[in-house]
């Protein structure tokens, strides 16, 4: 996206364990005028593992280009 380069955008994960005990993500990228859904991933393998946790979000970064991330989020469940 075009604003992504002009503005930047931000990269977020939702995640949360689903009824069955599997950890799921949904990735989001925020910018200026909307927020749009990236990906739906089952994160049960990653959960626990710091280098794989960096490595999923690092790919994220590398499809939407590393140049257009400014910031990363968690979205925290009240």
């Amino acid at each position: 996206m075009l604003e992504w380069k002009k503005w930047g955008c931000t990269l977020i994960c939702d995640g949360w364990i689903n009824g069955k005990d599997m950890s799921v993500s949904n990735f989001l990228v925020y910018s200026q005028r909307a927020i749009v859904f990236l990906k739906f991933l089952d994160t049960c393998d990653a959960i626990k593992d710091v280098k794989q946790i960096f490595e999923l979000l690092n790919s994220m970064v590398e499809e939407i280009r590393e140049d257009n991330v400014v910031q990363l989020a968690e979205q925290k469940k009240m």
